[in-house]
């Protein structure tokens, strides 16, 4: 039985759960638990006042019960176990993560999955700005692990990135994979404008009907049946992502850049 968080009442004001993770709690009582401080607005407050708390801590799993639009970083530094959010979480949620697994069947704020190392994340619904991102004033955004998110994304996914995957099923916002170093960012939707500005190198992937308007320091190679189509396709559907890989199977009109950069970063653009 996994150990379950639930709010005792909506909050209007802002809740931090960071540290808050199934590593911290797998060796604790429930009376521990809600005894753990958290940040409420500018207060630290037990997290009994705010939350109801049961099940098993030594499960390894983690709920959170509920509408969690005002808590941030749920699942940050988390190392092991899963996370499951029935509804929506705030910003910050797998931040800095090393491993485990994160489910929101909701939406999420900005900066999901900020300068993870490793496990992965799933998001039903939507997310923010700066997914796969850098924290504000960062040089760093993720450098490992997979985050797969079923709806749109806002602007500067993959802000900084190193390594590691994204994958957005709808539409993302302008600067996709803005600086990007390494890595791979794969968008099923349409893109807006200036995707892979500044990149250096990595990987991104744009299968949307339309394309985006790209910067003029990008230049194309022509048409491309690459092998890394198919077997990031093959990929995603092993994760259960989506489910067929016909999109990856057509070759894609290939462009390098940002040649104002390193100029070694793949773009490839669907026809």
């Amino acid at each position: 039985m996994a150990i379950c968080v639930s709010l005792r009442s909506a909050s209007t004001i802002p809740i931090d759960f960071t540290g808050l993770t199934p590593k911290w709690t797998q060796d604790k009582s429930l009376g521990e638990i809600e005894k753990r401080k958290v940040l409420h607005g500018r207060h630290q407050i037990r997290l009994a006042e705010i939350c109801r708390v049961s099940g098993d801590p030594s499960d390894g799993r983690m709920e959170f019960d509920g509408d969690f639009s005002l808590a941030h970083g749920i699942g940050a530094a988390m190392t092991l176990g899963s996370i499951h959010v029935s509804s929506n979480a705030g910003c910050n949620v797998g931040l800095g993560m090393q491993g485990g697994k994160i489910h929101v069947k909701g939406a999420v704020g900005d900066f999901l999955g900020s300068e993870m190392r490793g496990g992965t994340i799933r998001v039903d619904g939507s997310a923010g700005n700066s997914v796969g991102g850098a924290q504000n004033g960062s040089r760093r955004g993720m450098t490992g692990g997979t985050i797969l998110i079923q709806g749109n994304v806002g602007d500067h996914v993959g802000h900084l990135m190193r390594r590691g995957l994204i994958a957005v099923r709808g539409n993302a916002g302008k600067f996709l994979g803005y600086n990007m170093l390494a890595g791979t960012i794969v968008v099923l939707g349409t893109c807006n404008s200036y995707a892979g500005a500044g990149m250096k190198r990595g990987t991104l992937i744009l299968l949307g009907k339309s394309q985006p308007v790209l910067l003029p320091t990008f230049r194309l190679a022509g048409k491309t049946a690459s092998p890394v189509l198919p077997l990031t396709g093959r990929h995603l559907k092993s994760v259960g992502f989506i489910e067929n890989t016909a999109r990856f199977a057509e070759p894609c009109e290939l462009l390098h850049g940002d040649f104002l950069a390193l100029g070694k970063g793949e773009l490839f653009l669907s026809n």
